[in-house]
């Protein structure tokens, strides 16, 4: 196993403790935009390990990706956006992972629950 491979391991391994209960997709990410692991809830949108997150990201062609913004400024950047015909109202993160600048955790708040709608869990 590489230095590199033995490190996204470990990286891994956190991430699934903190993000694998989220009823929200969570991936963490590497700066060149691969997917590093995914939680449950974002495998279920056909997102693996592997593959870059980039590719096909009407997003990222729509020039909403926040991933420079927030390697530039070395914080936590997000964005919101209204409701449209083909996604939901949802506030998007993308948090550096401290100690590994080349990494990061993105996901979206409320891209599988209509939270003002259902404002708590029963």
């Amino acid at each position: 196993m590489t230095e590199q491979e033995e490190l996204e391991a470990k990286l891994s391994e956190a991430f699934h403790l903190m993000y694998d209960g989220l009823p929200e997709p969570v991936q963490l990410c590497h700066k060149t935009y691969r997917v590093v692991a995914v939680n449950p809830a974002c495998e279920r949108y056909g997102r693996k390990p592997g593959v870059v997150c980039a590719q096909g990201c009407p997003g990222l062609k729509a020039g909403l990706c926040r991933q420079a913004q927030m390697r530039k400024v070395g914080t936590t950047t997000w964005l919101y956006t209204e409701k449209t015909e083909t996604a939901p109202r949802m506030t998007t993160f993308w948090i550096p992972v401290a100690g590994y600048p080349d990494y990061y955790v993105h996901f979206g708040i409320g891209v599988t629950i209509d939270y003002a709608a259902r404002p708590t869990e029963e």
